[in-house]
């Protein structure tokens, strides 16, 4: 029995495979400050449907999130971040977001600072398959 027909379709199946977990990077990353566990949340929203509500969006001891959004792929995201005590984000260097749109592109508020005050913040982008 000649085995090498289906061994290089089950090598092609898992490079395949591979490739497409690879593409499919879109993801937002915040980056917090010492004060992480503050910051109350996050409300993201995709061609107006919510996708993600989260009271808070750091994990206990961690200053940076990564949440993916590759299911959803292209269309209008609105990212609204919420301080429950009123005086904002942004109190340190290195406070962000940023969007990984691969394989789409980005336009619109795709990365910046956390540096708000206030109790909310809303930034808008859009994936979309075009260059721009």
């Amino acid at each position: 029995m000649n085995l090498r027909k289906p061994i290089l379709l089950g090598m092609l199946s898992v490079l395949s495979l591979a490739f497409l977990t690879s593409v499919q990077a879109q993801t937002i990353t915040f980056t917090g400050d010492s004060w992480a566990d503050d910051e109350s949340g996050a409300i993201v929203t995709h061609n107006g449907v919510e996708i993600l509500n989260s009271l808070y969006i750091f994990g206990a001891g961690s200053t940076e999130e990564s949440f993916n959004i590759s299911v959803f792929g292209e269309g209008e995201y609105v990212v609204t971040l919420l301080d429950a005590y009123g005086d904002g984000w942004g109190w340190q260097t290195g406070m962000g977001y940023v969007v990984d749109p691969t394989p789409f592109t980005c336009t619109g508020d795709c990365a910046g600072a956390f540096n708000f005050s206030g109790s909310e913040v809303t930034y808008t982008f859009a994936l979309t398959s075009e260059t721009p």
